[in-house]
């Protein structure tokens, strides 16, 4: 049974990269859902290898109709490269970018359509 004070199974680090500890009765499992990663831990990242001269196509809903945080992480290796291209439906769009460098370019904005 369970005595009073008794601590859970889920300890602070069990699950990474916000991935949720869910308690069981004498164990605990990571609930990875909503996060990029896999594994007992959230521990192994999900990846693909999208080839050159192609595109990775994400369809974004109605914000109303699904969290409202989508993350990816992108890897390259060329210097000269689109990362985003989005046809915006609602009023505002927010993009937070991080090149894990101290030195660098972080984004070019170029406005390719005459209005």
């Amino acid at each position: 049974g369970i005595e009073l004070g008794e601590k859970g199974t889920c300890k602070l680090d069990d699950c990474l990269n916000h991935g949720q500890c869910i308690e069981f009765y004498d164990s605990h499992k990571c609930n990875c859902n909503n996060t990029p990663f896999v594994g007992q831990r959230c521990n192994q990242d999900v990846g693909i290898f999208v080839p050159k001269d192609s595109e990775l196509m994400i369809p974004w809903q109605h914000p109303a109709q699904i969290s409202s945080c989508f993350r990816i992480a992108v890897q390259s290796f060329s210097s000269n490269y689109s990362l985003i291209r989005a046809k915006a439906h609602y009023q505002f769009v927010n993009v937070f970018s991080n090149t894990g460098k101290t030195d660098g370019i972080l984004m070019r904005i170029i406005n390719m359509y005459q209005t």
